[in-house]
């Protein structure tokens, strides 16, 4: 389990790069502030489709709430 609680697309991508190595299949990521607000395409939900297409690792959403998102790495 990985909780994100990165406010920024550098941040949250960086996290995401460094635990690259640990994100196998089963593993699930909250993500804190995924969506909900102004511009967050370009937030968290950003550095998740860079890294996923980088690394070519696949995910399904699991939950939304107002602002959280939570996958599981398939």
């Amino acid at each position: 389990f990985l909780l994100l609680d990165c406010d920024l697309y550098s941040a949250t991508y960086y996290v995401l790069k460094i635990t690259a190595p640990k994100l196998k299949p089963g593993t699930l990521i909250l993500f804190d502030d995924f969506l909900g607000y102004m511009n967050w395409r370009n937030g968290q939900y950003k550095a998740l489709q860079e890294i996923s297409k980088e690394l070519n690792m696949e995910y399904k959403f699991l939950a939304f709430s107002s602002e959280q998102a939570l996958i599981e790495i398939i």
